[in-house]
Formats: C-alpha cells, structure tokens, sequence
C-alpha cells in the first residue's frame, strides 16, 4: 500500500471528495435495491400466505398463519422503513447535499472549501450507508426465519398435516 506524503492540491482534493460521495451513493442505491427485492419476496410470501389461508384449516395451522402474517407484516414494516429517504445534510449551506444546498447561487465559495463541503458530505453519505447495510442484514435474518417457518407451514398444508 502506497501512502502519500504530500497534501493534494485543492482541485485534486475536491475531485477525490467528489469520486468519493458518487461511490457512497452507489452503495445506498445497491443497499436499496437489496431492500427493495426482499421487501417483494416477503410480499409474495404474505400473499401466498393470505390465499392458502382461504382454504379451511384446523386451528394449529390457523394459528401458525396469523402468527407468520404478523411476522411477515413486521418486517415488511422494518423493511420500509429502511427504505425511507435520509434527509440530513452535511450542514447548512452545503454545497453538495440537496436538503441544504444554498438558495444563493451567485457566490460560490473557493474550491478548498468546496472541498471541505464535498468530504463532509462523503461522512454523511458513509453514515447512512452503515445504517442500510445493519438494518439489511437484520432484515435478511428475519426474513430468513420467515421464510424458513413459512416453508413448513406451507407444506404442512400442502400435505394436509398439522405441525404441533
């Protein structure tokens, strides 16, 4: 690994800023995307669920449906939220963040200070990309869960058997 010993000039360091937020954001649009297909996958496990449902079960299987339903319901509910848009802003007036960018267009400040408005931005866009990949991987795991208890409900209906 090669470490640099002398500063980049502050074009350099605004364009490595800038390089920086585009990939941070491909890593939210990708974390969103993930959150959006398994927010689909458990809405087709709830439907399957709902229209098996309208069969007559006994009470175990019954039980075991509305008991996977509110699972199910859950963590589509922790999903959305995920998905919800972060509007925080690298502070005001930030030049790269849409929630703060400045109503004053004419004065544009100097590049060094572009720079610093860009890798403040950078954190944000970290910070929020963190946050995504936690709640996906929490999300996977009890949609995983879901999945693997609606798999045995399912066959257990599939086979006219009850599941104790």
């Amino acid at each position: 690994m090669m470490i640099r010993t002398k500063q980049l000039g502050p074009a350099d360091d605004l364009d490595s800023a800038l390089r920086t937020i585009s990939e941070f954001s491909r890593v939210i649009v990708a974390a969103d995307t993930k959150l959006g297909l398994l927010l689909t996958a458990n809405g087709f496990a709830l439907m399957g669920l709902v229209t098996a449902g309208r069969r007559p079960m006994n009470v175990v299987m019954s039980s075991m449906a509305t008991v996977l339903e509110m699972l199910l319901i859950v963590c589509m509910g922790y999903l959305a939220v995920t998905l919800r848009p972060s509007l925080r802003g690298a502070g005001a007036g930030n030049w790269f963040c849409f929630p703060t960018f400045p109503a004053e267009l004419s004065a544009r400040p100097a590049v060094p200070v572009l720079a610093d408005h860009a890798w403040r931005q950078a954190a944000v866009l970290a910070e929020i990309a963190q946050h995504k990949y936690r709640r996906f991987g929490l999300a996977l795991r009890w949609s995983a869960i879901t999945l693997v208890v609606f798999l045995v409900w399912f066959t257990a209906l599939l086979l006219g058997r009850t599941v104790v």
